[in-house]
């Protein structure tokens, strides 16, 4: 058998192919053709479109193993891709690294600690090692680590690894957690007029900030940004890389437009099963105000992988919010263990301190 005519058949399938879970499916089928064949450079292409693939689903199962593969390869054999691609793919793994429990604190900052030595070894600043290191902080609910590496990052220069966006993004965030909204709101406004040349549309920016201003503030501000973010995903297909921006907007929705809340609720509900555990905790502790309610509701979009799926699609919402509430408290319970503070116990607190106002 010639196995470069089954993966370049294989490849013809994945074309054919629109959902990401059923691309990687056969990705992972040519990649085990290249290793049994020892074709390192097929097995190179192949676990990069891996990495790549999956950046359009929930999860990140595949992809911390297969460019574990990748550096190593490359560091045998430097001339496979050029280092602005591997790094480019680097720095988005090592930005959400930290999302997945199955990966312990200290393989997290050995993570950042390798793409900065890898940045520094290749000429390029480390502009995208400080964002990193700011959104970790964030993460942490470190307010003054979030702020002294923006400050970092905003020394250093600026080069084709970089990304305006993802800058942006990143001070936008840190603008919001010290709660000067009229720096932030400045910054969307760039943001949101730049976003054509960028290739980013508004969401990002515009959940986070309906997240504080309706989730945490009860800021009359929110409706503008929550009905033009509303109408951003009117426009979209239901992915599950969405499903963090949902669960920031469905904290505003679930206190304070319960009828909209249900519309994402069922849209959504599904992915959270496969989401890395950090967004479960996020949809988990999000939904906990729609559905602190005694009464009943059919819903028909629930699958039946769900632990409380009923046949009848008739469910008591505190069924769904008892199993939601302990799915919260034992992924904040797993993250405070691993990071080593209070800070996930700490936001489901506040969640469940509003039932009490």
């Amino acid at each position: 058998m010639n196995h470069n005519l089954e993966i370049q058949k294989i490849l013809l399938q994945i074309q054919n192919l629109k959902n990401a879970e059923d691309q990687m499916v056969l990705l992972k089928q040519a990649i085990q053709m290249a290793d049994a064949n020892n074709d390192e450079d097929w097995g190179f292409d192949l676990r990069m479109d891996l990495v790549r693939t999956e950046q359009f689903t929930a999860h990140l199962q595949e992809s911390f193993p297969a460019f574990a593969w990748i550096l190593n390869a490359y560091d045998s054999n430097p001339d496979m891709c050029s280092e602005e691609e591997m790094l480019q793919e680097y720095k988005w793994l090592a930005a959400v690294s930290y999302n997945n429990l199955r990966i312990s604190r200290e393989q997290i900052e050995a993570i950042f600690e390798d793409f900065k030595s890898r940045c520094s070894k290749a000429g390029f600043s480390l502009r995208e090692y400080y964002n990193i290191l700011s959104n970790w902080s964030l993460f942490l609910g470190d307010r003054s680590a979030a702020r002294k590496y923006l400050d970092l990052r905003d020394k250093e220069e600026t080069d084709t690894l970089g990304s305006w966006s993802n800058d942006m993004i990143t001070t936008i965030y840190v603008e919001m957690f010290e709660g000067d909204f009229d720096k932030a709101i400045t910054h969307i406004s760039e943001f949101v007029a730049n976003q054509s040349s960028h290739k980013m549309n508004p969401i990002p920016v515009y959940s986070g900030l309906i997240y504080y201003f309706g989730g945490k503030m009860n800021d009359e501000r929110v409706t503008k940004y929550f009905n033009e973010a509303d109408e951003e995903f009117s426009k979209l297909s239901v992915m599950p890389f969405q499903l963090y921006e949902v669960t920031l907007m469905m904290y505003y929705m679930s206190k304070r437009n319960k009828e909209r809340a249900w519309v994402y609720f069922e849209k959504f509900v599904n992915l959270e099963m496969e989401a890395e555990a950090a967004v479960r905790f996020d949809f988990a502790a999000s939904v906990l105000h729609l559905l602190k309610d005694d009464s009943t509701r059919i819903i028909e979009t629930i699958s039946n992988k769900q632990p409380y799926y009923r046949s009848d699609n008739t469910y008591r919402l505190m069924d769904i919010y008892n199993y939601y509430l302990d799915l919260a408290t034992d992924l904040a319970t797993r993250f405070d263990s691993r990071n080593g503070n209070t800070h996930f116990a700490e936001q489901l607190d506040e969640v469940i301190s509003f039932f009490d106002k």
